[in-house]
């Protein structure tokens, strides 16, 4: 049964390790937080709902393969949930809602690591247009990206050392 309904398979399996990777890194980042405010717990919502989007965006390009707006819709939406997840990580750096526990050094690594993800979901964009085995592949550049990403010094501004209560 297994072999012959695969296909039925193959967007849940997807969706449940996606939703794994997701919770896995969430609970990592949520590890760092002391404490959280309404405009951090908003954007980490939005960061489910695009979630969610992406999920369905997977579902859809997997019923149309080859039309690149379905692939341009998953890599919209991977954009979309890196940036709330570098938004979140980046407001609570921001606003002092960070624990005692996590080194500054420490924090800015995670940021630097969260928006590679988003940076290379946008880079995959226009290989949507040029076919679908491009576009897989362009996916594989993250790791590229996340390097050069960490090797450049932050001009970003540096976030408070001090809690705000």
């Amino acid at each position: 049964m297994l072999l012959d309904q695969w296909p039925a398979f193959v967007v849940p399996v997807l969706a449940l390790i996606i939703v794994i990777i997701y919770w896995v890194q969430n609970n990592e980042l949520f590890n760092y937080l002391d404490h959280t405010d309404v405009i951090h717990t908003s954007i980490s919502l939005f960061q489910v709902f695009s979630l969610l989007l992406f999920l369905y965006a997977i579902g859809v390009g997997l019923n149309y393969e080859n039309a690149p707006d379905a692939r341009t819709f998953e890599s919209v939406m991977a954009v979309l949930m890196g940036i709330f997840s570098y938004s979140s990580w980046r407001y609570a750096m921001n606003h002092g809602l960070l624990s005692n526990d996590i080194s500054m050094d420490k924090a800015l690594q995670i940021r630097k690591r969260n928006f590679s993800e988003p940076a290379t979901a946008l880079i995959t964009i226009p290989f949507a247009f040029i076919g679908p085995w491009l576009w897989e592949l362009s996916w594989l550049l993250y790791p590229m990206i996340r390097k050069a990403l960490n090797g450049k010094n932050s001009t970003d501004q540096q976030p408070p050392t001090t809690r705000q209560n």
